[in-house]
Order: structure tokens, then C-alpha cells, then sequence
């Protein structure tokens, strides 16, 4: 939130009031917040950006060597049982957008280690 350091501690307030139930209110914060983003040369985009996590570097990212066990399970999907088979359906979704936790990636060793 470089850009928008020297105001956030008004931008949260005007963010807060646009929960406001009176529409003219959350509209009065609305307009407010585009005039104070428009003061430090920011804008709403620049404010949708800021709310977002940084990108991790990418010694921080977690190993993709789930791919690798998820594909594993997949071809041998005959072979797994009841949870570990719904398991795995269901990390073929979840992961088309997110990495498995840590947790999903334990009891997916786990799978692998039983199904080898």
C-alpha cells in the first residue's frame, strides 16, 4: 500500500462507512474515497491492487512435488479406497486454482506411500 500509506488510515474509515445502511451515506463514502484516491494520484484500481497479497517470491512458494503425487494417485486411482479415492477427485479440483495445504499435502504423501 506504498501509494496510499499517507491516507490509510482515512481510506479504512471511508471503507468502513461504505457498509453504511443509509444508501446516501456508503454513496457520500463512495465518492470520498475516489476524491481521496485521486489526491495522492491513486485511483480505484490502485485500491483493488493494494487489498490483494503480494505475490510470494519464489523461494517462498511452496514445492509443486504435490503435482507430481496427485498424478501418481490419479493413475492408480482403481487401487485407493473410499476417502482417499473422493480425496483425490476432490484435489483435482481444488488445485486447478490454489496449492493444497499442508495438511492436503501430508495425507496425500500418505496416499502415495500406501498406494506405491
Amino acid at each position: 500500500m506504498t501509494a496510499l500509506g499517507p491516507v490509510s488510515g482515512r481510506l479504512q474509515r471511508l471503507v468502513l462507512m461504505l457498509s453504511s445502511s443509509s444508501d446516501g451515506e456508503a454513496l457520500a463514502a463512495a465518492r470520498a474515497i475516489g476524491r481521496l484516491l485521486t489526491s495522492v494520484g491513486a485511483d480505484w484500481h490502485t485500491l483493488a491492487s493494494a487489498l490483494l497479497p503480494p505475490d510470494r517470491p519464489a523461494a517462498d512458494r511452496r514445492t509443486e512435488a504435490w503435482r507430481a503425487d496427485l498424478e501418481f494417485c490419479v493413475g492408480r486411482i482403481q487401487r485407493l479406497k473410499g476417502r482417499d479415492r473422493d480425496f483425490v477427485v476432490d484435489m483435482l479440483a481444488w488445485t486447478q486454482s490454489r496449492a493444497p495445504t499442508l495438511k492436503q499435502s501430508a495425507w496425500l504423501k500418505d496416499i502415495v506411500r500406501r498406494a506405491a
